[in-house]
């Protein structure tokens, strides 16, 4: 059961978007595949914000007793998992989504995690090494796998809440989630790992580990030292001691950035599985049919795709 199906989650989603309400994780099944989701009232929870994507049970509980609700659809589900070779896989077409992961049985030492680095991308090791010796030059250089500190959080959350509004991008996370990390970390799911300077934090992320998977969630950095990449170097950090801690996975979770492929070793292929309803196909085809309308139109264009992320 991955992070998104675990009773932490759920309890932490009620707990701040539905106080008061019955939960409970129940089993669904969407075309043969079982799913265990969040149910809320009497209303099951397919997708929500900073949900990433559900995984079928590959090992149904064996006291089943109830049996499983049916759905017809679900939007954002791990339809296959494939290797990745620095880059994104063919089998992710459009219309699905990539999320990269490290398995970390590749590499029972930490040099042959080092030695697929190499190969992927010469320089970032030594990049990286450089980078570090310069923020070493500025004091002490200090890493905290889980910084108890409420400044480490409360840091992260605003260098990200200040990213997302500078992109022209409605601050979903500050606004509407920011409490549902917080509920995260008082039931000590979340991990709030820090790189400082001195006393000075100078790059941070809030993430989560659950079941000896790491999930690679919300990476911030202070601007001010943006040309000494100080996210980059928390990152390197944070991968060595998910290593050392004998963690299963690194998961990087949705996205197609470009430095997930350097560290990756297979993809989670995410999509849709059953029959979406009416009122989404319906969405789909105005959307497409207005950005074909407004493609003449960039700046029409622009906020026409700022409305609909909000």
């Amino acid at each position: 059961m991955n992070l998104f199906s675990s009773l932490p989650f759920l309890e932490s989603l009620a707990e701040v978007h539905f106080p008061g309400q019955p939960h409970a994780l129940v089993d669904c099944e969407v075309e043969g595949s079982r799913y265990r989701l969040p149910k809320i009232g009497q209303r099951v929870i397919t997708e929500w914000p900073f949900l990433d994507f559900f995984e079928p049970e590959h090992e149904p509980e064996k006291a089943q007793t109830v049996s499983p609700l049916s759905l017809k659809f679900l939007p954002h589900v791990v339809t296959a998992t494939v290797p990745a070779e620095g880059k994104k896989p063919d089998a992710v077409t459009p219309g699905l989504q990539p999320a990269p992961f490290i398995r970390w049985a590749a590499f029972p030492e930490w040099p042959a995690f080092e030695t697929q680095l190499n190969q992927r991308r010469k320089q970032l090791l030594a990049d990286t090494r450089r980078q570090t010796r310069h923020l070493s030059a500025l004091g002490e250089l200090v890493f905290v796998y889980d910084d108890a500190r409420p400044a480490a959080f409360e840091t992260c959350a605003r260098w990200k809440s200040a990213q997302y509004m500078a992109t022209g991008i409605p601050d979903k996370f500050f606004q509407d989630n920011l409490e549902l990390f917080r509920a995260l970390q008082r039931k000590g799911v979340l991990v709030v790992s820090t790189l400082s300077v001195g006393e000075k934090i100078v790059a941070a992320h809030i993430g989560a580990c659950w079941e000896g998977r790491f999930y690679y969630w919300i990476p911030a950095y202070d601007s001010d030292h943006g040309k000494l990449s100080p996210g980059r170097v928390l990152l390197m950090s944070l991968l060595k001691e998910c290593h050392a801690r004998g963690h299963r996975e690194f998961d990087f979770l949705l996205g197609d950035e470009d430095y997930k492929w350097h560290y990756a070793t297979d993809c989670r292929v995410v999509g849709p599985v059953g029959q979406p309803p009416m009122s989404l196909t319906l969405k789909k085809r105005f959307r497409g049919q207005a950005k074909r309308a407004l493609s003449r139109f960039p700046r029409l264009l622009a906020l026409a795709k700022k409305w609909f992320r909000a």
